[in-house]
This record gives structure tokens, C-alpha cells and sequence, in this order.
């Protein structure tokens, strides 16, 4: 939510991504967003997790393991958000956290 009575455009997205609170990789999103004063947005995400390495191997397999038997993921979003705001970028610290259901 955008609680200012100005719009701002986000400009880009630098985080890390936790899986069962294990960091399970990083990302950037550049694709730029236009948020409207006094407002509701959402961010599409386009993520990538490794998966090269008997460490990123064993991390997957407890994954699938834990959704079977609980029919949930935590994940957590941890960053920040980038802002341009009248030709300045503006960098805010976010963390966002839900849980995915298979």
C-alpha cells in the first residue's frame, strides 16, 4: 500500500528469498512498476532458485519433502525496494512473508 498522496515509480527490487527460513537464493527485478497516491499495488515477481550443487539438491528435496507432508512452504521476501522519487532513487528496506500451499 502506498499511503502518500504522491505516486512514485518503483524502479527496481534487490532481495534474498528464504524457503523454511534456509536462504534459498537472491534476485533483481528491474522491470519498472508505477504505484498511484493513496493506494493498493501489487509486484509481479519473477523468480529463479538454483538448483546446480548437492547442497541446492538436498535443500529441494527437504522442500518437496515438507510441502507433502504439511501442504505448505514459509517463504520470505528480504530487501530492498528502489524508488524513483522527482529524479532521486530512493532505496527502502522491505520484508515480506506467506506461506505457499501445494
Amino acid at each position: 500500500h502506498n499511503p502518500n498522496p504522491l505516486g512514485v515509480n518503483l524502479s527496481r527490487m534487490e532481495f534474498d528469498i528464504y524457503l523454511d527460513d534456509e536462504k534459498s537464493g537472491s534476485a533483481t527485478q528491474t522491470s519498472s512498476t508505477s504505484i498511484g497516491a493513496n493506494s493498493d499495488f501489487e509486484i509481479p515477481l519473477r523468480i529463479n532458485i538454483p538448483l546446480s550443487g548437492n547442497d541446492a539438491a538436498k535443500h529441494l528435496l527437504r522442500i518437496k519433502k515438507h510441502l507433502k507432508q504439511s501442504g505448505y512452504i514459509n517463504y520470505k521476501l528480504d530487501g530492498k525496494m528502489y524508488f524513483s522519487i522527482a529524479g532521486a532513487e530512493i532505496g527502502v528496506p522491505f520484508t515480506y512473508e506467506d506461506r505457499m500451499t501445494n
